[in-house]
């Protein structure tokens, strides 16, 4: 089911999304039409990239060798070393620790996963934990 966008008279967006691909689209739209796309609080390391249809949120921090594309990073995030994100949308006060490998997937706030989990087309609910090592294809969690 396709995601739906409006643009009004007055600048504002209008969006409806019910399904998880279709609330991750709207995200990528929003991304591309955001002019601040990485906050001013935001931590990013110099060897981590941030794609140019991504967004990270405030007081968000990467670690190292992080590769973030087409995808939204709430805020009060914490993104280990060597996490890569595509396609994804992660919400606030989300944890995901080293060698985390995501495409596809709706992270909800409060959720961590685990060091080198491996995550595709996957959603995991709000305050969930994933174990490390974990490996999921079109899951929820």
């Amino acid at each position: 089911m396709p995601a739906y966008a409006q643009l009004s008279a007055l600048g504002c967006y209008g969006l409806r999304a019910n399904t998880p691909a279709a609330y991750a689209e709207a995200n990528r739209v929003l991304a591309r039409v955001v002019t601040d796309r990485l906050a001013a609080s935001a931590v990013v390391p110099p060897r981590s990239q941030v794609g140019p249809e991504s967004m990270v949120g405030d007081a968000t921090t990467l670690g190292e060798r992080c590769s973030v594309k087409k995808s939204v990073v709430g805020a009060h995030c914490t993104l280990g070393k060597g996490v890569k994100l595509v396609n994804c949308v992660v919400m606030d006060n989300v944890v995901l620790e080293d060698d985390v490998k995501l495409e596809g997937c709706v992270i909800c706030a409060g959720a961590k996963v685990q060091e080198k989990c491996v995550l595709k087309d996957a959603v995991v609910g709000a305050k969930a934990v994933v174990p490390r090592d974990s490996t999921f294809f079109y899951f929820f969690y």
